[in-house]
């Protein structure tokens, strides 16, 4: 009987199933403004929004214009200057420092604008400023387009940029003066942009060079 119930027992059999499931996670498809440093794989959940990507800043940048070439330079500004986005506007509207005047760097920006508000849907950003910002005149008027786009697309989770003057849509130039409502992105003003010389201060971090610019001498 021992030996029948042993000979039972060792038929008997289970089994367990197991499964792989691997999930693919597509690439960001906004443009690029500024290399940033990407989060690790265990912060992904967490990715700086609008809303919630003040507290994941460092630094940013705003940008001003190169007095002889008239094209703009991205300028490295501490985290309590840009901490959100509105301070970070507020940080371009005071212009160069002493030393970026120094080194040759001005703002095209020159009708000493208020900021009213800015304005968050998604990635869109509406900056509504005072009635002054529209005083700005010839090629000026589209630096000073420029630079407030640059700017505000360098914050992360902004990557477009609509334009109101007392609460009023306007339109503003592009490069070539054709006047657009927007949205308004980097690629819209990316051929302004210069790389900053060596000899300039080192609190001036280099933008990306046009597709177009030559290439440096050796």
């Amino acid at each position: 009987m021992l030996i029948s119930v042993l000979l039972l027992c060792a038929l008997g059999a289970c089994g367990v199933g197991s499964q792989q499931h691997a999930v693919e996670i597509p690439s960001d498809d906004l443009p690029s403004v500024l290399e940033e440093p990407s989060g690790s794989p265990s912060s992904s959940a967490t990715a700086p929004t609008p809303s919630t990507g003040a507290s994941a800043l460092t630094s940013s940048k705003i940008y001003l214009v190169d007095d002889k070439t008239k094209t703009l330079v991205a300028v490295d500004r501490p985290r309590s200057q840009t901490v959100t986005i509105t301070s970070l506007v507020k940080s371009l509207l005071n212009g160069p420092t002493e030393a970026e005047s120094a080194a040759g760097l001005t703002t095209a920006i020159n009708t000493s604008p208020t900021l009213n508000k800015i304005t968050l849907d998604g990635p869109l950003a509406t900056v509504d400023f005072s009635a002054s910002f529209g005083e700005i005149r010839g090629t000026g008027e589209v630096l000073a387009t420029a630079q407030v786009v640059m700017t505000v697309v360098s914050y992360p989770g902004t990557n477009a940029v609509r334009f109101s003057l007392d609460g009023t849509p306007t339109s503003v130039p592009l490069v070539s003066g054709v006047l657009s409502s927007g949205p308004l992105t980097y690629s819209d003003y990316a051929s302004l942009l210069v790389k900053a010389s060596p000899s300039r201060s080192l609190s001036l971090a280099p933008a990306l060079p046009t597709a177009s610019s030559p290439a440096a001498s050796p």
